[in-house]
């Protein structure tokens, strides 16, 4: 009995004890679903709003840690270095390695502040080669070790630092303001050869910049007999000081002269025979000195044959280049009789063809393009035949091209593909053969997503899309869940920051309010290794730093990520309407306070002027071409500074277009100029936005009322029509994400009345 009751009695204890632990693991399984529900709800409120670091619970920090005491130390660097100097200190007691190569920075800052060269030296030369400190920290960092060197007085060192970043960086402007001072040490120890290549640096940009003033004075002084060595001035360094001779009119009185003595070419110091001469000019595009010298080295009853066959062909280039094609056809046909070297026939037969083309005899330029494209094994003349041969209206002939062999006729541009498919459509379409233009048309839709094509379709011919679309985005979703948690986030679980995650600096730069860190630290991170919870806050976190470069960066990754690699037109269009926020994140509104009042006075479509930027930089505020156009909009010194005159912008720097306002303004004023001149066709100010007015001027001449994917794909420039594809491609996008209704006039006529060109530059 005892027995029982002790049996039973432990039993009742187990119960009521299991029964306790299933409680408290309900509790604890409900508290888990509440935590993972309030962080899937948080991280979608901060999709939507596009806000972060208000949350103290979410990122949890002790108040007194290094970025607390970093902030102080900043705050106090230029008014009380030696109080930063205590702070910075106590910073770097903190136990999170990857901040303390900054905060260091900071006290190498410090020391050079309170003029203690020594120590700031010392640290300088600690973390120079710490990778953690990231590409745009290690600017500052180079520059200041730069400084330090000169207060020391350690010229060795120095013209070491100075030479070796030189060479890992393309951009020389970086250290430009070091270069004066390389240039008198390299003097003073008779290092002519590098100083010579320093002083050339500089002065490419002359005579914009007071550096480059004084580079040029001082080649001039080496030029002279009583100096050694004595200097010759090289042939490419003439060729881009010729960019900016409209701001300084003597500048190209000198330039004519230098061609007359020896110049330095390829390592070699020459005298330009006659021939080497107009092809200088030509670079220099002097084409009315070229023209002089071409015409009078022709009377020389000296001059031999092959030099005489050489300045012929020169002289058609010429009169090409000022689109006079009578001139130009009249010299290639006669130098083409003095010829009978095969590669010399080929090169003179394309020069030929090209100017028939452009006087208008296109079947006689489509038949010598049939004739060479075999033995020049070039796609391109084949294209060319093609173009003749349509835009002559042939369309019979037009359309048995295509039948010769498979892919005959290739697609005007390699990077897309169904170009020569488009246009056999085309083909179709004007010989109304309506149902075959319209099957490739919808073969083209399905197979490719929305590049100029598709594009060009959709707006032609909009009644193809109707029937398709529904269908087609069913089965994006079917095909492709992954899709839907973009929206959803079911991808998300927790967003970790911890020490180990690579954005751990970042958010707390950003929470502290270190935004200037924290715009560096974004290009301290590399984006290809981080998942998407990471990529999603890191181009949220880049929004509101407006670094728009990186927003785009991080958000074209997600994509990248979450979108299948073939996807066509109707999925890609379809996925813009559903997911518009990482669309909008990939396409911003950058700068948009600047953007909107800039937009509004010059009456001008906020979007065209967000496209021209987007395929410019990228929205990179320090981007710089190969040519020296600077920033956001990419505007040449010479633009800018004609700009700023007819602005009447008083006190104006070059710097200045640094600054993304005043680019901004500069870039968009320039293409409410271009619009105003060319009929407010957005195509044609793209076009000349980047190739000039003139050129454009000229196509249009030669198009006479053609369609607008006509124009696009007869542009010569190749870089030209594929800039002017991109931006196209860009206001399309913008348009359909932002779900704009304005009409972009895509299908329309390019028009006829040409501008008046007296006021183009």
């Amino acid at each position: 009995m005892f027995r029982k009751h002790s049996f039973l009695y432990y039993g009742i204890v187990v119960n009521i004890h299991l029964f306790f632990i299933k409680i408290l693991f309900l509790v604890v399984i409900f508290s888990y679903n509440k935590l993972l529900a309030f962080e899937n709800d948080y991280l979608l409120d901060l999709l939507k709003s596009h806000h972060i670091g208000e949350s103290t619970n979410y990122f949890p920090t002790n108040q007194y840690n290094e970025f607390y005491y970093l902030k102080k130390g900043i705050n106090l660097l230029n008014e009380s270095p030696q109080a930063s100097l205590n702070n910075f200190e106590k910073a770097l007691e903190g136990n999170f390695k990857k901040i303390k190569p900054i905060v260091k920075l900071y006290q190498a800052r410090a020391h050079y502040n309170l003029s203690e060269y020594d120590k700031a030296y010392k640290i300088l030369k600690k973390i120079s080669s710490n990778k953690n400190i990231g590409p745009k920290r290690a600017i500052e960092l180079k520059r200041l070790f730069l400084q330090t060197t000169l207060k020391l007085k350690k010229e060795v060192e120095f013209i070491r630092l100075i030479d070796k970043y030189n060479k890992r960086h393309k951009n020389f402007l970086m250290f430009e303001n070091f270069y004066l001072d390389a240039i008198a040490i390299y003097e003073k120890n008779s290092q002519y050869t590098k100083m010579f290549s320093y002083l050339e640096k500089l002065s490419e940009e002359y005579p914009i910049t007071k550096n480059s003033q004084i580079a040029f004075k001082k080649l001039i002084e080496y030029t002279c007999p009583l100096n050694k060595p004595k200097y010759y001035f090289n042939y490419n360094l003439l060729r881009k000081m010729s960019r900016n001779k409209e701001i300084d009119p003597p500048l190209k009185d000198f330039l004519v002269l230098a061609s007359y003595n020896k110049i330095k070419q390829k390592s070699k110091v020459i005298n330009l025979n006659k021939v080497e001469r107009i092809k200088y000019f030509i670079d220099l595009k002097f084409y009315q000195d070229a023209l002089r010298l071409g015409q009078e080295s022709l009377k020389d009853s000296y001059l031999n044959l092959e030099d005489k066959q050489k300045i012929t062909t020169l002289l058609g280039v010429v009169h090409s280049r000022l689109y006079e094609h009578q001139n130009a056809l009249h010299y290639f046909s006669f130098s083409k009789t003095m010829t009978s070297n095969r590669n010399q026939n080929i090169k003179l037969n394309r020069y030929l063809a090209n100017t028939l083309s452009y006087v208008g005899y296109k079947d006689m330029a489509s038949y010598i393009y049939r004739k060479i494209a075999p033995k020049a094994n070039r796609k391109d003349l084949r294209w060319k035949q093609f173009w003749n041969i349509y835009s002559n209206n042939n369309l019979t002939e037009a359309a048995s091209l295509f039948n010769l062999r498979k892919k005959y006729v290739p697609p005007r541009d390699s990077f897309q593909p169904h170009g020569s498919k488009y246009w056999q459509a085309r083909v179709f379409e004007k010989q109304k053969h309506i149902t075959q233009a319209n099957k490739i048309y919808k073969n083209i839709l399905t197979k490719n997503s929305d590049d100029i094509y598709g594009i060009f379709i959709s707006h032609r011919h909009p009644e193809i899309l109707i029937p398709e679309n529904n269908s087609f985005a069913k089965k994006t979703h079917a095909r492709n869940p992954q899709l839907n948690k973009l929206l959803t986030l079911d991808t998300f679980s927790t967003l970790s920051i911890k020490k180990e995650n690579p954005l751990y600096l970042l958010v707390n730069f950003y929470k502290f309010g270190l935004f200037n860190e924290a715009k560096k630290e974004l290009y301290n991170i590399k984006i290809s290794s981080l998942g998407f919870e990471n990529l999603l806050l890191m181009g949220m976190v880049s929004k509101k730093l407006n670094d728009h470069h990186i927003q785009f960066k991080t958000s074209r990754r997600v994509l990248l990520k979450h979108l299948k690699k073939r996807i066509n037109w109707f999925e890609i269009t379809h996925h813009q309407s559903q997911y518009t926020e990482i669309w909008k994140n990939y396409f911003p509104i950058a700068y948009k306070d600047i953007l909107y009042k800039v937009s509004d006075i010059l009456k001008i479509d906020p979007f065209f002027l967000l496209s021209i930027m987007r395929t410019e930089s990228h929205y990179k505020e320090s981007s710089i071409s190969y040519v020296g156009a600077r920033g956001l909009m990419q505007i040449m010194p010479y633009t800018a500074i004609e700009i700023s005159n007819r602005l009447n912008h008083k006190n104006f720097n070059l710097g200045d277009m640094w600054n993304p306002d005043n680019n901004i303004v500069f870039g968009s004023w320039y293409l409410s100029f271009l619009l105003r001149r060319f009929h407010d066709n957005f195509i044609l100010a793209a076009a000349a936005y980047n190739a000039g007015p003139f050129a454009v001027h000229e196509w249009m001449n030669r198009c006479n009322g053609c369609s607008s994917d006509e124009f696009i794909e007869s542009i010569p420039y190749k870089e030209t029509r594929k800039y002017v594809k991109n931006v196209i491609r860009s206001l399309t996008r913008y348009h359909r994400i932002y779900k704009s209704r304005q009409q972009l006039g895509i299908a329309k006529k390019i028009p006829t009345g040409l501008p008046a060109n007296n006021d183009f530059f």
